[in-house]
């Protein structure tokens, strides 16, 4: 049940981010985005000062440190008082969300299918021959990946999930 639980808040997530936009990697920037509060400013990691280092949570930046070393982040507080970090290194853009307690709450990688582990194309290509994969989310939420991948071809548009080696349609779309 706790599996299901896990792979429907990441389809539903996935799902979100397709509605309205073609591109399913500027939506779910957006929809991380549309959670931010405006009235925050922007802080990136190189020029922090003291105030800066304040506003975002301690625990927080100790364990984007450790689990990213060397990486500068532009960091964004949340409506919710949590705090979001985005960066884009070797081609892979991240974005990782911390509670206001300063705990990871989730990571999310976009890349391109040159990036994606091969077993999980082989899995998707074997299944879905004569689709293109158009965007790759990896998604690190409580303690597992989920693949959410976007595939596309002539007619269709498919959102699929794969998290410990089994494979889900999550969502199907006709194109019009």
């Amino acid at each position: 049940m706790k599996n299901k639980l896990r792979t429907f808040v990441i389809v539903a997530i996935a799902a979100c981010t397709m509605i309205g936009n073609a591109n399913a990697q500027t939506a779910l920037h957006q929809s991380i985005s549309d959670k931010v509060d405006a009235s925050t400013s922007i802080i990136d990691n190189d020029q922090k000062n003291n105030d800066a280092s304040s506003t975002i949570n301690v625990r927080a930046l100790k364990n984007f440190k450790r689990t990213f070393k060397g990486v500068n982040a532009t960091w964004v507080a949340t409506e919710d008082k949590g705090f979001i970090a985005r960066f884009t290194t070797d081609g892979v853009q991240t974005v990782t969300a911390y509670n206001f307690k300063g705990i990871r709450q989730y990571t999310i990688r976009f890349y391109s299918e040159s990036k994606m582990p091969g077993d999980i194309i082989d899995m998707v290509k074997y299944n879905y021959c004569g689709y293109s994969i158009s965007t790759i989310a990896e998604v690190y939420y409580e303690g597992e990946t989920i693949y959410v991948i976007y595939l596309q071809d002539d007619t269709h548009l498919k959102i699929i999930t794969v998290c410990n080696g089994e494979m889900q349609e999550a969502r199907g779309y006709n194109r019009g």
